[in-house]
């Protein structure tokens, strides 16, 4: 069979057809060169196999393995927090040589069974910024989420049904939070102009695509840094922005650096273990716990990649 008729078979596209093939251990024959192009075949008993292994999915489903940008759009997650939860051993995935695929059941299961607080935050329009404040909240009635320490930081799911057993409970919480947010609007909105020669902490956090919860790791969380806050806003001073920002422009996280490699932080987490990336120490060891990579040498590993290498991210 050909990449395209052995895509067809498996129902995948066929870009990403080769890559995951490999990760279920099927590996193309070497066909005949056309228009200076090698082309590459599979032996059909193979392609059978692994379309017996999706015979139990949906047949109205358009595709029977999803991409982990594809994959996260289902589920209404970023790729981030997707990686985390592959990381976790909350999903089931093949991993190919460079990206990982799911199945449609694999992630209607995950839905089924679990909910990410972001997705709770949701049902009352609350902000992301209020996700600690929430889970706190509902720990004080007995709704507790399962935890992980993941890169020096802490990583929540809930169980739908510890969600369910309590939902009147829920509910109330997520109304009092809510109120909570207007009450903290009104105070934000009294005065609003910042202290002089300081700069919000969301600027920087907006530029470098960094997440709130990763900047404070690094730099306030072991007092790299001081924030001065003011009207319920976070700013810094002049000497602690360029502090971060010289940080931020040489160095990464692995969640960063997996937003631009193709197999995501997954793949990070091999480099780093592998010996092709390394964790580098720009602050004093007890300032941080977050690891950080080299963007130069995250480049010249990129650099080193193959085009088609980031058509299957």
């Amino acid at each position: 069979m050909t990449t395209a008729l052995a895509a067809k078979a498996i129902k995948i596209h066929p870009t990403r057809a080769p890559d995951l093939l490999f990760g279920l251990g099927v590996h193309a024959v070497t066909g005949p060169m056309v228009d200076d192009t090698r082309y590459f075949i599979y032996r059909a008993v193979d392609i059978l196999r692994v379309a017996e292994l999706a015979k139990a999915e949906n047949p109205s489903e358009h595709l029977n393995y999803y991409s982990i940008t594809s994959a996260a759009t289902r589920l209404h997650i970023t790729t981030e927090t997707l990686s985390k939860l592959m990381a976790t051993g909350f999903i089931t995935y093949i991993q190919g040589k460079v990206g990982a695929y799911f199945m449609p059941s694999w992630l209607d299961n995950f839905k089924l069974r679990f909910v990410m607080p972001s997705e709770l935050l949701k049902l009352a329009t609350l902000p992301t910024s209020m996700t600690l404040e929430m889970i706190d909240a509902l720990r004080a009635i007995g709704i507790k989420p399962i935890s992980f320490k993941l890169d020096d930081q802490y990583f929540h799911v809930y169980e739908q049904a510890v969600i369910a057993d309590s939902y009147d409970a829920f509910k109330k919480i997520l109304i009092d939070l809510g109120k909570s947010k207007k009450n903290k609007s009104y105070v934000k909105h009294i005065n609003t102009t910042p202290p002089d020669g300081c700069t919000p902490v969301k600027n920087l956090i907006k530029s470098y695509n960094i997440s709130m919860n990763e900047f404070s790791n690094l730099f306030i969380h072991f007092g790299f840094i001081n924030v001065i806050m003011h009207n319920q806003e976070r700013y810094l001073s002049e000497n602690d922005r360029r502090k971060c920002t010289f940080i931020l422009d040489n160095y990464c996280t692995r969640t960063m650096a997996g937003k631009i490699t193709p197999g995501g932080y997954c793949k990070i987490t091999f480099l780093l273990r592998s010996g092709i990336l390394e964790k580098e120490q720009p602050t004093p060891a007890n300032f941080t716990q977050t690891t950080l990579i080299s963007r130069c040498k995250l480049k010249k590993y990129l650099d080193s990649l193959p085009a088609s290498a980031f058509t299957n991210c």
